[in-house]
């Protein structure tokens, strides 16, 4: 299973590969992914994969939600 993908030249992470690297559940950050909170996604082999320039996103997600307790949903809010 791959983690880590090239689209057009460009670094992308399977959301499980993301949910390994923060130490969080995979469904904290498919989560996310469908409430629209990460930016440049696209779909490898039928797979959800990530930017890697998203990833300080994602830690500032995981920070708020994990860590300090703040829903998913306002966290949409503090991120717009």
């Amino acid at each position: 299973m791959k983690e880590r993908v090239t689209l057009h030249g460009e670094g992308y992470l399977t959301i499980e590969a993301i949910a390994e690297c923060f130490h969080v559940d995979v469904a904290v950050v498919r989560e996310s992914y469908e409430l629209g909170l990460f930016g440049e996604v696209a779909e490898s082999e039928g797979r959800v994969v990530l930017h890697v320039r998203e990833l300080e996103r994602v830690a500032t997600i995981v920070r708020w939600h994990v860590h300090l307790g703040v829903e998913l949903t306002s966290v949409a809010l503090l991120l717009d």
